[in-house]
């Protein structure tokens, strides 16, 4: 080599003594690799590999599975999982390649502010909205109690789980003195109603279902506020008139059925009473003998 060009030469003999040394290092670790190389399958375990797709399923709802057994499962057969969060939709968008080069795709919605497995439901957040103004806590886990309602957690409703709730929803303490008939004095509760009719609160009730007395309900199994006027006084009666009598002789004086006569009572149509007290207590209703024929032909 003319001495001129010494420095290039030894510049690529040390490339090339380190490219000698790496091929060395390679050949290094084949010899290893083919050393300690997995031993070859047996034909029962290739037999096995060929209908493990088929047990994949009862291996995984195998009693015998655990859950770190089932995370191993996984990460043999996924490759990759890519998760894509989209704000403005509010979703998740998943990517799952599998190991044979298949891929899947999920989507799945993202959870709000504050939200978690055990959300009260949306009926009983609407119900709540709709009592809270007008009845106690009590009251109002009684009312969703009778309707079979729970918390997010499956309990039955306490008054202190319906503060609870009623805090989270915003709703200040519930004032019963506003409820919007509150300042009409002809609107009672059932107690009231009670006092001033003379009966039993269960009668009352059963007036209100059967429509007997104007009555009201915020929802089903929500306290009833009753509708007292000098009419419905004057309805209520000791002892009926000569004359009148009960739901199925009118019924079967008119030919009609029950149903019809009572509509015909509510309507007005036919005039009664409510015997309070005593044998004939109950509804009683006026049959005029002139009346009879008019309403057969109705």
């Amino acid at each position: 080599m003319e001495p001129e060009n010494r420095l290039v030469g030894r510049s690529l003999e040390r490339a090339w003594e380190e490219r000698l040394q790496y091929l060395g290092q390679c050949q290094d670790e084949l010899v290893r690799f083919q050393r300690n190389g997995p031993a070859p399958l047996s034909d029962e375990d290739i037999r096995w590999l060929r209908r493990a797709g088929a047990d994949l399923k009862a291996v995984w709802q195998a009693p015998t599975t655990t859950d770190r057994d089932r995370k191993h499962l996984l990460r043999c057969l996924i490759s990759e999982a890519v998760v894509l969060v989209d704000r403005e939709r509010t979703v998740a968008d998943l990517t799952i390649r599998w190991v044979g080069g298949a891929s899947t795709r999920l989507t799945s919605p993202l959870n709000h502010t504050g939200g978690h497995r055990y959300v009260t439901s949306k009926e009983v957040a609407t119900l709540v909205r709709q009592l809270a103004p007008h009845y106690t806590d009590e009251q109002i886990a009684f009312m969703l109690n009778a309707k079979r309602l729970r918390t997010g957690k499956g309990n039955s409703f306490t008054r202190s789980r319906v503060a609870f709730l009623r805090h989270t929803l915003g709703l200040p303490a519930g004032n019963p003195a506003s409820l919007p008939d509150r300042d009409d004095p002809t609107w009672m509760s059932v107690n009231e109603a009670v006092q001033e009719l003379g009966v039993s609160p269960d009668t009352i009730r059963r007036w209100a279902r059967e429509g007997s007395l104007e009555a009201k309900q915020v929802m089903p199994q929500a306290p009833w506020r009753i509708h007292i006027t000098e009419e419905v006084r004057a309805r209520m009666v000791p002892d009926a008139p000569p004359g009148w009598v009960g739901l199925e002789a009118a019924a079967k004086a008119l030919g009609r059925a029950k149903q019809t006569i009572l509509h015909w009572v509510h309507s007005g149509k036919l005039r009664s009473v409510q015997v309070r007290s005593g044998k004939r207590r109950g509804l009683r209703i006026e049959i005029k003998r002139d009346e009879i024929g008019l309403f057969a032909e109705a």
